[in-house]
Formats: C-alpha cells, sequence, structure tokens
C-alpha cells in the first residue's frame, strides 16, 4: 500500500501565503511602491537639508580631518572643484536654490548621501515596515493586523 502524502506548497503560493496573512496582496503593490518612494525622497531631501544647516563635514568631521591632514591629492581637489562648478551652473538655473551656496549645496549633498549609506541598514528595513503599516491602516483603518 502506498502512503498519500499532502504535497509542499510551492515557493511561490509560501510568499503569497506570508503576505496575506499579513493584509497584502498584489494590488497593493502600485500603492505601496508610491508609499516607499514617497518616504525615500523625503528622507533624501530632509537629511540634505539638515547637512546644508548642520555642516557635519566641518564639525564631526574635524577630528577626522586633523587626524589625517588635509588631503594633498590632487586628484580629489580636481573632482570637488569640477564638482563645485558644475553645481553653480546647475544652481544659477533652478530659481528655487539659486541664492543657494553652490558649493555649500554640492558638499551637502556629498554630506548626506555618505550619512544614508551609514544608516541604510537601519532605513531600508523601517522603511519597509513603515510601508507595510500604511497600506494595512489604509485598507483596515478599524481593525488591527495581528501578525507583525
Amino acid at each position: 500500500m502506498s502512503e498519500v502524502t499532502e504535497a509542499e506548497p510551492s515557493k511561490l503560493e509560501t510568499i503569497k501565503n506570508y503576505f496575506r496573512e499579513r493584509g497584502l496582496t498584489a494590488k497593493d503593490i502600485p500603492t505601496a511602491f508610491v508609499v516607499h518612494e514617497i518616504m525615500s525622497v523625503t528622507f533624501a531631501l530632509s537629511t540634505w537639508v539638515g547637512c546644508y544647516y548642520l555642516q557635519p563635514g566641518k564639525s564631526v568631521a574635524r577630528p577626522l580631518r586633523q587626524m589625517l591632514g588635509k588631503s594633498k591629492s590632487k586628484a580629489v581637489q580636481k573632482t570637488y572643484l569640477s564638482s563645485v562648478s558644475r553645481a553653480k551652473k546647475i544652481v544659477a538655473k533652478v530659481p528655487l536654490v539659486d541664492k543657494g551656496n553652490a558649493t555649500r549645496l554640492t558638499t551637502s549633498c556629498a554630506e548626506s548621501a555618505i550619512f544614508r549609506l551609514a544608516v541604510k541598514p537601519i532605513t531600508v528595513p523601517g522603511k519597509l515596515w513603515a510601508t507595510w503599516r500604511i497600506i494595512t491602516a489604509w485598507k483596515y483603518p478599524s481593525t488591527q493586523i495581528i501578525k507583525p
């Protein structure tokens, strides 16, 4: 006599069930994408503005700069001056930021990119979790999703 065994669900079915148990379906993907991207752009712009005003390169990096000494590399200086030159041209074309300091804008953009890269292990899962919470709260405003 042969034994009858239940077939294992496919990986796709396992993934579908995982999200379904948490209140998400394939129809939620476009909305979740938009919510996630809005959070990403907001975070990027807020860190850029924060770096523009706080100038972490002057305060936080001062001990590092003193320890390493001033950069004598011609290539680094050339790249930096080239970036500032391009930034000045762009700033001149954008009325919203035309009164901004192009050098400071370029430097703060680089500082914010470094900061975002450093906190990426925290922000990526955080944004995914926040997106899930926003989508489920939107879909089920009066109920509580049980599984986190």
